[in-house]
């Protein structure tokens, strides 16, 4: 969550100024941000001159990162805006290609590594920007105030909507699981509900810096106990809650729990699971789903879990070739409007 007064408040004082380099002098705050999220302003250094670059280089100096003369601004606003976060805080930012290979970003990289318990740099093979010469990567950083020893880097060609990982897959079974603990995502859940004695090396960690920031967080501060993840279950499938080209049905045949970020499907019968997934796509289920979902910004479709309920299942459905068409033409329609409406 975003204390929307902090960051008005803010960007209100930086604007009067009408300074860049007021952006690298933050006003006193009473409170901090859980999150900073955007897309730092990018000029390169022949332009990024003057009083707004001293003040800049010198604020990144007294956070103990050295910049040299030819940084851009985006560097010297991602540590700007680090520093606003409370403990635990999350930084997600659209950065230049230039943190994967500019000598001056190096020092921006060890800061963020002594900054925060997780950092992530992932790099996307099409174009964000089609319009601009620069190429831009996505920069993610969580657990404010810890440190890190490697930097978790992603490839992706796309950002196109429906494109996430649940968009390939049908099934979550042991390999994908597999696949996920090799490639070190935070995929783990260490569940403590109804645990009466901890281990040693749980205590430990309850009890440190990180422990103590995590216990502050609204989540922790309204559960008892503070540490425990209240209400682990294992559905029998997921769906996906936003998507391009309609939400997607996943087998949970590994029995692995998850997030708020899909929705946990129970059938009434476990038996109906791969029933369904294996007929999700068929056509009145597809036209159901855009139906039901409601349209956002940039042409995608999101599915609430009162949407989700409504969608028809038909699995044994026979339908002629001449039906399918149909209900394929009023999917297409569906879509196009969609779009067009995002637009």
């Amino acid at each position: 969550m975003v204390a929307p007064s902090i960051t008005v408040s803010f960007m209100q004082e930086s604007l009067s100024r009408k300074d860049l380099g007021s952006y690298y002098t933050p006003p006193h705050v009473v409170r901090t941000l859980a999150a900073a999220v955007g897309n730092p302003p990018f000029i390169r250094y022949q332009r990024f001159t003057g009083r707004a670059r001293q003040r800049a280089l010198e604020y990144c100096a007294s956070q103990g990162v050295k910049l040299s003369g030819l940084c851009s601004s985006w560097a010297p606003f991602v540590v700007g805006a680090s520093r606003l976060l409370e403990p635990g805080g999350r930084l997600a930012f659209v950065v230049p290609a230039e943190i994967g290979h500019a000598v001056y970003a190096r020092d921006v990289v060890r800061y963020l590594l002594r900054s925060f318990e997780r950092v992530e740099v992932i790099a996307v093979r099409e174009k964000l920007f089609p319009d601009l010469s620069e190429d831009c990567w996505l920069l993610r950083a969580s657990g404010f105030g810890g440190h890190a020893n490697v930097i978790h880097f992603a490839r992706l060609d796309s950002l196109g909507a429906g494109q996430g990982p649940w968009s390939f897959l049908d099934d979550v079974d042991e390999d994908v699981v597999g696949s996920w603990i090799a490639a070190d995502r935070p995929v783990l859940l260490l569940d403590l509900a109804g645990v009466t004695e901890l281990p040693q090396s749980v205590t430990a960690y309850l009890g440190s810096a990180a422990g103590q920031a995590a216990i502050r967080t609204y989540k922790c501060r309204n559960r008892k106990p503070w540490f425990a993840v209240p209400d682990v279950r294992t559905p029998h499938a997921f769906l996906t809650i936003m998507s391009g080209q309609g939400p997607r049905l996943v087998r949970n045949s590994a029995g692995v729990t998850c997030t708020n970020s899909v929705h946990a499907v129970h059938f009434l019968d476990e038996a109906d699971a791969m029933r369904y997934v294996s007929n999700w796509r068929n056509e009145l289920t597809t036209l159901s789903c855009e139906l039901e979902g409601h349209a956002l910004g940039g042409g995608v479709l999101k599915i609430e879990p009162a949407e989700a309920r409504r969608v028809l299942l038909a699995p044994e459905l026979d339908l002629s070739e001449e039906q399918k068409e149909l209900l394929r033409s009023g999917t297409r329609e569906l879509r196009r409007w969609r779009h067009i409406r995002a637009a």
